[in-house]
C-alpha cells in the first residue's frame, strides 16, 4: 500500500521588488514541498518494451548489467521482461519544485535628461519568464498535473526573454 499524497505540505510563491536609483529589479517564485506524483513519463523512458521505437532516459545507463551490479534499473531484454516498468512506487518522484516564474530588470532615465527630447518617460529593460525550476528530477515538472501523473503531451514550460524600450510622450 502506498501512503504516499500528492498534496504539499506546503504551496506558495514570493516576490522581490527592489528600487535603487533609477534602476528597478523584480522577481517572482512560485514553489511547493511536499507531496508526490507518479512519473508515467520517466516510466516509459525507462521501458524496453519497443527497443529503438522511444529514447531511454539517462538513468538506463544505471541499469543491472552484469552479476554483482547493484542498481534498482532492470537490464534491458528487448521485453523479454514485461513487468520491468509495471505500475509501482519506483516511479513515484517528490513533487518539491522552486520555480523562478518571472525577472525583470528596467533603467528609468532621468526626466531632465529626456525634456530635451520632448519625452516624459524613458526606460530600458529586460525580462524572463520561467527561468528555471529546481526539482526532484530533471525535466519533471511537478505543477502541470493536479491527478499527481505526468504525461508525456505535458511539456516543460518554455523560457523566454525579452528586453524593450518604453517611451513616454
Amino acid at each position: 500500500m502506498v501512503t504516499k499524497s500528492v498534496v504539499p505540505t506546503i504551496a506558495g510563491g514570493l516576490s522581490l521588488n527592489l528600487a535603487y536609483k533609477n534602476w528597478s529589479f523584480d522577481m517572482q517564485y512560485a514553489y511547493s514541498f511536499g507531496g508526490h506524483s507518479y512519473d508515467n513519463s520517466y516510466a516509459v523512458l525507462m521501458s524496453d518494451h519497443a527497443p529503438g521505437a522511444n529514447n531511454w532516459h539517462v538513468d538506463i545507463y544505471q541499469r543491472w548489467q552484469k552479476e554483482g551490479d547493484v542498481t534498482n534499473v532492470p537490464r534491458l531484454t528487448a521485453n523479454y521482461d514485461k513487468y520491468d516498468t509495471a505500475l509501482s512506487t519506483r516511479f513515484i518522484t517528490s513533487n518539491s519544485y522552486f520555480n523562478l516564474s518571472n525577472a525583470r530588470l528596467a533603467y528609468n532615465f532621468p526626466v531632465v535628461k529626456i525634456q530635451q527630447l520632448k519625452l516624459t518617460g524613458l526606460s530600458l529593460w529586460m525580462a524572463g519568464d520561467n527561468i528555471f525550476m529546481l526539482t526532484a528530477r530533471k525535466g519533471f515538472v511537478p505543477n502541470t498535473s493536479e491527478s499527481g501523473n505526468s504525461s508525456s503531451y505535458s511539456y516543460t514550460p518554455l523560457s523566454s526573454f525579452t528586453a524593450g524600450v518604453k517611451v513616454q510622450f
